[in-house]
């Protein structure tokens, strides 16, 4: 079957390499190969390496190509076959001899017409080749200028987190600082009296308890009163604490805890522990309050009460800021710590906005790079064979003569058949997770039509093809002067 197509690609032959599979076959990877590089080539033994693309346009593997031959002369072989008269009568030997040397002089004609479109083809080639060469220097050259820019990107942004993270810290030792100013050292002087214990436990199973008390403010240091000789299990302490409160992390949440011990021989005995948060303490006042006391060591959910302690707050002294300084303090530290982490937040946001928009740039510059390649390949297919048939037209012989058309208002002009071998594809891409993929070929030509090579089974990532295929290469000229390559091809015995 013929292929002809006029838009102008038909320069390209596309060659798919699939996997065999239960319901739909995969694609491994596909190339583009040139017809006239490989009409360049023919009769050269070594195979050309053509690289494999995937669905993704990363590089699946390598396909090796050899062109076996190239038939040129199919349109001196038609005219010659179309010109030939019959047998001149024996009168008219000198007209014979004249009409042989005229068909001579036509053929040796045509056969300098086709060599004029075989060197333009392999010029063609040879100058397709040295812009490859010089678009994949470019495309390394763009590749390590865009490492480039990502490490500079990268160290761009671990530079303003740095910066950021210095600044943040900047401004919560300023807003710190700037509290510690605002205020005294201390928030206020705390004086506790404690009056008395009651129902204390007894830890004494001989005699009268000896109970004393152990008082700290906060994570300040423990401050101990003294012993009750024979105190028993309601002492009166009546003993008298000062603190001076810290506007700081020491304070714990503002708690005064509460311990009680008996003194013994050896080692006290702990009777109980309690607290009470400062503002209970100083708003009760001179009224006083009882602190109930639990055994050490009890849990929560089974603590045992071993008494209570009475106690009032004899007075406080208010600093310059007060138990609200603590407050004041913490709410500092937390909005510098939240501009920290907005100013952080920003600055990443900031990266990653550069980064998707060089990645956008990017994609366009390669889509468009891909536009021109093919506009250049279209304009020099025309301009190529628009020289070679405007010669073909104008010495190919009367239209009675004509070899048959395809296509309604169209001219097929056969220049030659092309003879290609697929010999084997390197380091495919697997697209089987178990076992061996079976892969095939399918060799594309213009007009949409194909020619399916026979399944390699189990032939893995390294397969052996060994598949040789005819292509029928020829000049269409349209009705309105349009030029393209028609191709036909065959397999074995199979046309397509």
């Amino acid at each position: 079957m013929m292929c002809s197509t006029l838009d102008g690609s038909v320069d390209m032959m596309s060659v798919h390499v699939m996997d065999e599979d239960v319901g739909r076959d995969d694609l491994i990877g596909r190339c583009e190969v040139p017809l006239s590089a490989l009409v360049a080539t023919a009769g050269d033994r070594n195979p050309t390496p053509y690289k494999l693309y995937d669905a993704n346009d990363v590089i699946s593997g390598t396909l090796m190509i050899r062109c076996e031959s190239f038939a040129a002369g199919a349109v001196i072989t038609a005219l010659q076959a179309n010109t030939q008269a019959a047998p001149p009568p024996p009168s008219k030997q000198a007209d014979e001899s004249k009409a042989k040397a005229a068909a001579d002089a036509k053929a040796e004609a045509d056969a300098k017409q086709l060599a004029t479109i075989t060197a333009a083809a392999r010029a063609q080639a040879k100058a397709r080749s040295d812009a490859a060469e010089a678009a994949e220097a470019d495309a390394h050259a763009a590749a390590r200028k865009q490492d480039d820019s990502r490490v500079d990107a990268a160290e761009n942004e671990k530079k303003a987190k740095s910066a950021a993270a210095e600044k943040a810290q900047a401004s919560a030792l300023e807003a710190k600082a700037n509290a510690n100013r605002a205020r005294t050292k201390t928030i206020g002087k705390l004086t506790v009296f404690v009056v008395s214990g009651k129902n204390l436990k007894d830890m004494d199973t001989i005699g009268k308890q000896d109970p004393y008390l152990v008082l700290q403010a906060g994570r300040l240091p423990e401050v101990k009163g003294a012993v009750m000789t024979d105190g028993g299990t309601n002492p009166a302490f009546n003993q008298r604490f000062t603190f001076d409160l810290p506007n700081s992390d020491e304070l714990n949440d503002g708690k005064l805890r509460i311990n009680v011990f008996d003194e013994d021989v050896g080692k006290d005995d702990h009777i109980g522990s309690g607290d009470i948060t400062f503002v209970e303490l100083i708003r009760a006042g001179a009224a006083g309050l009882a602190v109930p006391i639990y055994q050490s060591g009890s849990n929560l959910s089974n603590k045992t009460k071993t008494g209570d302690i009475l106690l009032r707050c004899e007075s406080f002294v208010d600093g310059a800021a007060g138990l609200d300084a603590i407050a004041a303090q913490k709410q500092a530290e937390a909005d510098a710590a939240n501009r920290a982490k907005a100013t952080a937040d920003a600055s990443f946001a900031s990266t990653l906005n550069a980064a998707q928009s060089a990645a956008a740039d990017r994609q366009s510059a390669k889509a468009k790079s891909e536009a021109d390649r093919k506009q250049r390949e279209q304009l020099e297919t025309e301009q190529l064979i628009a020289s070679g048939v405007a010669n073909a037209k104008s010495n190919a012989a009367p239209a009675s003569a004509q070899v048959p058309t395809t296509g309604v208002g169209s001219d097929i002009l056969p220049i030659g058949q092309l003879k290609l071998t697929v010999l084997s594809g390197k380091g495919l891409k697997d697209m089987d997770s178990i076992g061996k993929q079976d892969p095939y070929l399918v060799l594309k030509c213009g007009g949409g039509q194909e020619l399916k090579g026979a399944v390699i089974t189990d032939g893995g990532v390294n397969p052996t093809f060994n598949q040789t295929f005819s292509l029928y290469v020829s000049l269409a000229l349209s009705l309105d002067r349009s030029i393209a390559l028609s191709l036909s091809g065959t397999r074995s015995l199979v046309f397509c």
